[in-house]
């Protein structure tokens, strides 16, 4: 018998936490993974830094968080897709929300940051030096 959806997804939501508080440092004032199921699996990792929110280049390409939401993409039946996975991780606990396409509105992503962490400034790493300028 094939194993429930949704266990499968709880599974990998649990690694997916343990993988971002051994990364991010357990003792920060929170982690917060926001995945975006639209087109393939991006996904964003912002960490409470005490008076500021810092985002976090991740190298999907060696990442055991990535792998585990193209587990979570290919469990969930097309009958309840979602196109966005919030996971938020504190003080050894996580709680997930699950981001509807009817539920999308603008700038969502900055509005999620804002909603766990309040108004603290997002801090984004400085461009490399040989960047691209389009």
């Amino acid at each position: 018998m094939m194993e429930d959806w949704r266990n499968v997804v709880a599974d990998c939501l649990h690694d997916i936490s343990q993988c971002l508080a051994t990364k991010y440092n357990n003792e920060s004032g929170g982690i917060l993974l926001i995945c975006d199921f639209e087109v393939g699996i991006g996904y964003d990792v912002f960490v409470d830094k005490g008076e500021f929110v810092e985002y976090q280049n991740s190298d999907r390409r060696d990442d055991l968080a990535h792998d585990l939401l193209f587990d979570i993409k290919y469990a969930v039946p097309m009958t309840h897709q979602f196109e966005q996975l919030e996971l938020f991780v504190r003080d050894g606990k996580f709680s997930t929300k699950l981001v509807y396409l009817e539920d999308i509105g603008p700038d969502r992503r900055s509005a999620a940051v804002f909603s766990y962490f309040g108004e603290k400034p997002i801090v984004y790493p400085e461009m490399p030096e040989d960047h691209w300028t389009l």
